[in-house]
């Protein structure tokens, strides 16, 4: 059955292929650069996964309100970036991402006299945008009866509370075959000790 809006969250932890996109190099050099700080050299404990999900709008649909993923519009240094990857090709009738250029400085929430500064992105299967999630933006209205489904990820600063507790939602097996660095991505030293006994610390992670 066909709904107009459907989302899968916590992809992560229903299939591992997801790794791929969390751990992508590419990908984690942007967040580097877009989490560093002049003073900040330590790139390796600054940014943690935040969530990774699916959104798919399956009908016409009308226009998203603009809103900021961030939680604090205006946010600087910024705490969380969002990247939006296209899995279909996506045209003005397909109901692309807009956002308002510059409104990540702007320290307050958008209203409907907002959306007339929007600009909109469209591109083709596998476009990657990568936003400040301070940034206004939204999904335009789709007119088309094509669904249009898009990958997002949402990176945060080591401190801040992840959506989802990563490191909990994972299988051992997974945690134990992953690297240092990747460990540090998925945020497994950013909680604090749930034992005093190292052993079963040492087993968890």
């Amino acid at each position: 059955k066909r709904v107009e809006l459907s989302m899968c969250t916590n992809l992560l932890s229903k299939n591992k292929k997801f790794s791929e996109l969390v751990f992508n190099e590419q990908i984690l050099k942007l967040c580097q650069k877009y989490f560093n700080l002049d003073y900040n050299k330590d790139l390796d404990n600054s940014f943690q996964l935040n969530f990774i999900h699916s959104r798919t709008i399956d009908l016409p649909s009308l226009p998203q309100n603009l809103h900021v993923d961030g939680k604090i519009p205006g946010a600087y240094p910024p705490l969380y970036a969002s990247i939006v990857i296209y899995l279909d090709d996506v045209d003005i009738p397909m109901g692309p991402t807009r956002v308002v250029p510059g409104s990540h400085k702007i320290v307050k929430l958008p209203t409907k006299y907002s959306e007339k500064k929007a600009k909109l992105i469209t591109g083709k299967k596998g476009t990657v945008i990568f936003l400040n999630a301070s940034v206004w933006h939204s999904s335009f209205k789709k007119i088309s009866d094509k669904p249009r489904t898009v990958l997002i990820l949402s990176y945060n600063r080591w401190f801040v509370r992840q959506n989802f507790a990563n490191p909990f939602n994972l299988s051992k097996k997974f945690i134990s075959k992953l690297t240092k660095k990747q460990k540090k991505i998925i945020g497994i030293y950013n909680y604090s000790p749930i034992s005093t006994d190292d052993k079963k610390l040492s087993g968890r992670f």
